[in-house]
């Protein structure tokens, strides 16, 4: 499948400064995926220009083969010194690189560090509460409304599994726009 890069999608920068080990890399690497394909599936369909059916009903488990494409493909930018520093943009599969898509998906990455902002999950800090763009959605009302809850779980259990009684932090920042930031907080409180 052929991409085509998003400009104006902004750049997601991850920060998490420690010892890693190769799982616990990619257990941050998938579910950093499953909330990007989630918020760009949650925008997309609330413009109408996809299906809403990616939502799957909570009684079924969290680890499923994914019912959506990946068509948002992100891509690491840069990698930088350090325990882990990385900088990601994205790309969307040219089938779907309609003005429409490319115009409802501008910013996406502060949509994904607002989603992971009103996630719920204990531990997550974050200073912007709101909505970047025209989200529906009043956060007080229904929290984790795109259900990233379960991907940020797993990503700070295998974080917390890595380095056990330790407190670590890791930093999901968009770079450019929002200058929105999220901190997992992991560990003894």
């Amino acid at each position: 499948m052929q991409y085509e890069y998003l400009e104006g999608a902004g750049r997601l920068e991850v920060i998490y400064n420690g010892d890693i080990d190769i799982y616990t890399l990619g257990v941050i690497q998938i579910n950093l995926q499953d909330i990007i394909d989630k918020v760009g599936f949650y925008l997309l369909s609330q413009e109408g220009l996809l299906d809403p059916t990616w939502k799957r009903p909570r009684y079924l488990p969290t680890k499923h083969v994914t019912p959506y494409p990946r068509f948002i493909r992100p891509d690491i930018a840069e990698i930088r010194r350090g325990s882990l520093i990385e900088v990601i943009t994205f790309s969307i599969a040219m089938v779907l690189a309609d003005p429409n898509v490319i115009a409802v998906l501008q910013n996406l990455a502060a949509n994904v560090v607002w989603a992971v902002g009103v996630s719920g999950v204990r531990g997550v800090v974050s200073q912007h509460r709101r909505p970047p763009m025209d989200i529906n959605v009043p956060p007080m009302r229904r929290p984790d409304p795109l259900d990233i809850g379960p991907n940020v779980r797993d990503t700070m259990i295998a974080i917390a599994q890595s380095r056990p009684g330790e407190r670590v932090e890791m930093i999901i920042r968009e770079v450019g726009f929002e200058n929105q930031e999220v901190i997992l907080r992991i560990g003894e409180q």
